[in-house]
């Protein structure tokens, strides 16, 4: 139907291209400006399931970037939306007895850059063009494996001697068509390839056939590649998607860059000389006098976008847009404060960076200035460390251990722990892999396995984000004897069943190497032919002779392991039976035969301590000539830093491994044969003690006399540390469990004390100290209480006199020589110098100074404990006493007198 289709289309375009009435109206403008378009179309899957149908939409928006008149080619840009879904049966037999079937949802975003034959366009009308490109294909398959009420379906109706076309057609009607089981979720960066063939009907339409293919780099779901099908087979071609659609093309907007738009003539029967005017053309008047004027600068984060941006990932790339700077000595990018080294396109104003991020909060600031300005842009990141995720279990419960059984079908039921999704596990029968078994939400994996007589190996590998795991076991199949009752009148004979004996090969696992091998089995109780079924690697055999009762099959071998598997089925049951043929090509000595000795591999591994190291890998290979034919693999991944010596087969390398459980194999293999060697390391999470790191430092702060700052580490939170101060507990302190931070206030009175800061945890403790003296600082006066009146302090002095009004206001101070002093002394403080010598002053008591004084009045003065206090020198003991006797004070005037002197 696609090739008819067409085939029609082309035969359209090439008559309307060879019209000479259509070619004679062809008169229309040259355009630039943007293209759009849209076609509706076939899609199919080229992948390892056949018969794949389906249908899709796309949408095209792009622009030229080189079109003039007359050029050869024309070059273009464009982005393509492209929706579709596609849907496979696949006619051949799996070696379980399932067939495969998918449906395949995909959306495309590509950017494509096109190539067009501009002459021939212009000449003919015919639009040619070959385009390529990359984008994201995000591909969503589903498989149907159970029917409509929920069993896994029974193939068995399915006959596998008919044609293709036959099979297909069972299949779908088997079919429920509902893909209820996700096989494949991903999206990946896809290469596109394409042809366009159309016709250009106007100045701004065109109409064509349009063909494109979507292919993976690699056939594993990677960032490069999708498995569409959730199949892979050896030998087989990349899975790709190709696209065939009419499509529907308009080209919007004016004439070329730079240019006014141009009226093209075209006619296609006689050339004509077309002479045109010369235009004469004016140059432009320069102004020398124009002033350019500079706008300021933009910034403008775009990655990442908003005020704030949380992620689990250490490194981010970040970008702005930076207009009007035309230096990058004028842009600066901060991260947490520090410079951080970026790139700058000058001509497109795009700074971009790669920045690694501390755990937790980190601000990012992006600054640009000129002549006129300068801007900035700022976002706040977020790294969160994402938690470690553990590694997969396996665990076969249906059977538990190895068994033997006598039914060839068998429902195996494999517990998973730590694996998301039906995608993450992988089962294999006999080496051979199957997607035909049922993931539910707790984790457990159930399917029917068809057994092949003799051992049969059963693998389950569970994995996710920390590796992989693998769980097997064998179950052995054995044909049971049956026993025949004797016949009795009258009574109903027991119905035989197939009977299947395999004479050639006699022995599963032959080795040959005759590339054409004839394979024989001995069959009864078949009415014909089509009670038989014969596969040889996974494909139908429909070329075999049966001759009474013995099949026959003359093949050509695949180098390798070839499996043939024979069904005869009756309406009294089935049997099966397979045998494996390993085809060697034979090899042609030069001089004459020579032992070939197989590889030998010896591994150790084993505990070190060392910075670069936590264990060392230590082993022997023999019989092997290069490094190339030696494998290292941790859990599964191959690991190719180890060093090899030739001459005596020493192995060694240095791993570095972190906490968790590891799987280390050593694989030799030569074309002599393969050795192998497994062994299995735990590495125990570091038990680490806390370590304590202070500081105690004095500080002059009106709370504090001394602060606590450092680091205590490896601890949990606040409750794990202890303060204390002289032996008691002291609470009133802040711990950051991110950063490990510690610090304190401590407002001391003088004396002597021991400030202890102790963490502990599973792992021991630690604690660090610091000693603080601080003596009592002597007094230079006595201090005073200023009393309720304004005569019981009054200070004269040459800048005025002071009473206890002054004293209100605690910043006052004065300091100076002073005519008197009155007072009334309180406890504590120092004495008074009175002609050199020490004189002291007793509480309770006026006292009155007079003669040559020098005056120091404050609350800060040494001793004064925020007490008022005055340091005196005087010539002259003064005057005291208290009630009748005490002295009067210079500022007890009558009312009537003038107050005194305030400053």
């Amino acid at each position: 139907m696609k090739r008819t289709f067409c085939n029609l289309t082309i035969l359209a375009l090439f008559v309307l291209a060879c019209n000479p009435a259509i070619a004679q109206k062809a008169v229309f403008t040259t355009n630039g400006g943007m293209t759009i378009g849209f076609g509706l179309g076939a899609s199919y899957q080229q992948s390892d399931i056949a018969n794949s149908r389906g249908a899709g939409f796309d949408f095209t928006l792009g622009s030229y970037i080189y079109k003039k008149e007359s050029a050869f080619l024309a070059v273009d840009w464009k982005f393509r939306f492209l929706a579709g879904e596609n849907y496979a049966h696949d006619h051949r037999i799996n070696p379980d007895t399932t067939f495969s079937n998918i449906r395949y949802a995909f959306f495309d975003y590509d950017l494509e850059l096109g190539l067009t034959l501009n002459r021939l366009r212009e000449r003919t009308r015919i639009v040619l063009t070959a385009f390529a490109g990359a984008g994201i294909t995000h591909g969503r398959t589903f498989t149907d494996l159970y029917d409509s009420d929920g069993n896994l379906y029974d193939y068995t109706s399915i006959n596998t001697n008919q044609g293709r076309a036959q099979i297909y057609s069972d299949l779908i009607e088997l079919s429920d068509r509902d893909y209820e089981t996700p096989l494949v979720n991903k999206a990946a960066i896809m290469p596109t390839l394409g042809i366009f063939l159309g016709y250009q009907f106007s100045r701004s339409f065109s109409l064509g056939i349009e063909h494109k293919i979507n292919f993976s780099i690699n056939e594993h779901n990677s960032i490069a590649g999708i498995n569409i099908d959730n199949n892979i087979q050896p030998g087989s071609m990349m899975d790709m998607n190709h696209y065939t659609t009419l499509g529907f093309k308009w080209n919007l907007g004016g004439g070329g860059a730079g240019s006014a738009r141009r009226s093209t003539s075209y006619s296609y029967n006689t050339p004509q000389t077309v002479t045109r005017p010369v235009i004469p053309v004016t140059p432009p008047v320069s102004n020398p006098a124009q002033v350019v004027s500079v706008s300021p600068p933009t910034v403008d984060i775009t990655v990442p976008a908003g005020n704030s941006y949380a992620t689990t990932q250490g490194n981010i790339d970040i970008s702005a847009r930076i207009r009007n700077v035309s230096n990058r000595q004028d842009i600066q990018v901060l991260l947490n404060g520090r410079n951080v080294g970026f790139n700058y396109n000058q001509g497109s104003g795009i700074v971009s960076a790669t920045i690694s991020l501390n755990n937790g909060p980190n601000t990012l600031v992006v600054t640009a200035r000129n002549g006129s300005g300068n801007d900035m842009d700022n976002v706040n990141i977020s790294f969160n460390m994402p938690a470690r995720i553990n590694q997969p279990v396996v665990r076969f419960i249906n059977p538990s251990s190895p068994l033997t059984v006598g039914n060839n079908v068998f429902n195996i039921r494999v517990h998973t722990e730590n694996v998301k999704a039906w995608q993450d596990v992988t089962v294999t029968v006999n080496g051979n892999r199957t997607s035909n078994f049922n993931f539910n939400s707790e984790g457990v994996v159930t399917t029917n396995i068809a057994l092949r007589e003799g051992s049969n190996k059963i693998e389950v590998t569970g994995k996710n984000e920390s590796g992989s795991v693998t769980g097997s076991t064998v179950i052995t199949y054995t044909i049971p004897v049956k026993v025949v009752p004797p016949v009795i009148d009258n009574e109903v004979k027991p119905c035989p069943q197939p009977s299947l004996r395999m004479i050639s090969p006699i022995q599963d696992g032959l080795t040959t190497d005759n590339q054409t091998y004839t394979f024989k089995t001995q069959v009864t109780n078949i009415s014909g032919r089509n009670e038989l079924t014969l596969t040889l690697n996974s494909r139908s055999v429909a070329s075999y002779n049966l001759s009474g009762n013995e099949v026959t099959f003359t093949t050509t071998l695949n180098t390798g392991t070839n499996n043939f598997i024979i069904v005869a089925k009756n309406d009294c049951g089935t049997q099966t039976a397979s045998a494996s043929v390993i085809y060697k090509p034979p090899i042609v000595p030069v001089v004459e035969p020579q032992p070939c000795p197989q590889p030998t591999v010896n591994l150790n591994v084993v505990a070190v301590s060392r910075s670069d190291a936590t264990h060392e890998l230590q082993g022997t290979v023999s019989n092997v000539r290069s490094r190339s034919e030696i494998r290292v693999t941790i859990n599964g991944n191959t690991y190719d830093a180890f060093q090899f010596v030739p001459t005596n087969g020493v192995i060694t390398a240095a791993l570095k491994l972190n906490p968790g459980t590891y799987t280390i194999a050593m694989i030799a293999s030569t074309s002599c044969g393969t050795d192998s060697k497994t062994t299995s390391v735990s590495v125990a999470e570091p038990c680490v003690p806390p370590q304590v790191n202070i500081n105690l430092a004095a500080v002059n702060r009106q709370d504090a006399t001394h602060e606590l700052r450092g680091t205590v580490t490896n601890v949990n939170n606040k409750n794990d540390i202890k303060v204390t101060v002289n032996g008691n507990s002291y609470s009133a302190f802040q711990f950051s469990p991110n950063t490990g931070e510690i610090s304190a206030s401590f407002k001391f009175n003088p004396g002597k004390y021991t400030v202890t800061v102790t963490a502990e945890n599973d792992c021991g403790k630690d604690s660090g100290s610091g000693l603080v003296n601080i003596e009592e600082e002597k007094s230079c006066g006595p201090r005073i209480n200023p009393g309720n009146s304004d005569w019981q302090f009054c200070l004269v002095t040459p800048k005025g006199t002071f009473t206890r009004e002054n004293l209100t206001d605690a910043n006052f101070s004065y300091s100076g020589p002073a005519g008197s002093l009155f007072f009334m002394p309180i406890a504590g403080g120092g004495d008074a110098i009175v002609n050199g010598k020490p004189y002291s002053i007793r509480s309770g008591q006026y006292y009155l100074f007079t003669g040559n004084l020098t005056v120091t009045v404050s609350t800060k003065n040494p001793g004064s404990m925020g007490h008022w206090s005055v340091c005196i020198t005087s010539n002259r003991e003064p005057e005291y006493g208290n009630g009748n006797k005490r002295p009067k004070s210079p500022c007890e005037e009558s009312q009537d007198e003038s107050k005194p002197k305030k400053n």
